[in-house]
């Protein structure tokens, strides 16, 4: 399970290629609650400026276990975006894992 800091205020984006299926299974455990996103690769300029995105958001989670339909609200021809979102004061480390 890959992990990362995510420095207060800061958030991490892991790039993924969207599954042939349409369907992804996330796992999340960080040692504080963060926001969790997922959103398509096209949409990242939008998260970051704050302007409405599509796809799939989970606020306030110390731990995530879903399984998605990514091709219910991404485009299947993008790849995808899980970002990490960090909120608080105080660094996160954050464990991800995605299945396909």
């Amino acid at each position: 399970m890959p992990t990362y800091m995510v420095s207060p205020g800061k958030f991490r984006k892991i790039l993924h290629a969207f599954p042939r299926n349409g369907k992804a299974e996330i796992r999340v455990e960080a040692s504080a609650p963060i926001d969790i996103y997922v959103i398509g690769a096209d949409e990242l300029g939008a998260f970051r400026s704050g302007r409405p995105f599509g796809g799939f958001k989970f606020t306030n989670r110390a731990e995530l276990e879903k399984s998605l339909d990514l091709s219910s609200r991404l485009d299947d021809d993008n790849d995808w975006y899980l970002i990490l979102d960090n909120g608080s004061d105080r660094p996160v480390a954050a464990h991800y894992e995605v299945y396909y």
